[in-house]
């Protein structure tokens, strides 16, 4: 302050200008940058999704052919005694994936167990599968349990209607007249 009086003097500040312009650069140049990564980052994460859906299907169809040669070798171990081919429950199991949530080797696999209980015939089978495929669902367990059960109650039915009271499933009186006379 000169005599009371307030004197301001013009600085340029010339470097400071420079800077902020080179900061612009540096803050547009950045903004390229991220936008770049993030559409690098979409494309490897599009790839990603893509490779992971083709090995899900390579892994499914793995697992097909895996059931289907069990089915085949359960078929030929039992000596075809049910009387059915793998065509037939290829078939069956096809037809019954789209009428319940299981998929077919699934449905394959519960086949293959249940072609064990070399005395479930041709004629029962396919009702048999649908059977264990609804009280799989409805009583809540897996189809490895549900063919054990129903398998065993078709081998020998007076043990297997006893264990199948056990987890709860009853009989009429004419399923259970319908057994005897089978019996």
């Amino acid at each position: 302050m000169a005599n009371g009086r307030e004197v301001r003097l013009p600085i340029k500040t010339t470097g400071a200008d420079k800077a902020q312009k080179q900061l612009g650069k540096v803050d547009k140049g950045l903004g390229r940058l991220a936008k770049t990564a993030a559409k690098t980052a979409f494309a490897f994460l599009g790839a990603r999704m893509l490779l992971d859906g083709m090995r899900s299907v390579i892994d499914a169809a793995r697992e097909q052919e895996l059931q289907e040669r069990k089915l085949a070798a359960v078929i030929k171990s039992t000596g075809g005694a049910a009387g059915v081919t793998s065509r037939e429950m290829l078939n069956l199991a096809s037809a019954l994936q789209k009428q319940t949530r299981f998929g077919d080797e699934a449905v394959i696999q519960a086949q293959s167990l249940m072609l064990t209980f070399t005395k479930v015939g041709k004629e029962v089978m396919p009702d048999a599968i649908e059977t264990v495929l609804n009280m799989s669902e409805a009583m809540g367990q897996d189809l490895r349990m549900t063919t054990i059960q129903v398998g065993k109650a078709l081998n020998d039915p007076i043990l297997g209607v006893t264990a199948l009271r056990r987890v709860g499933v009853q009989l009429s009186e004419q399923q259970e007249k319908q057994l005897r006379d089978f019996m």
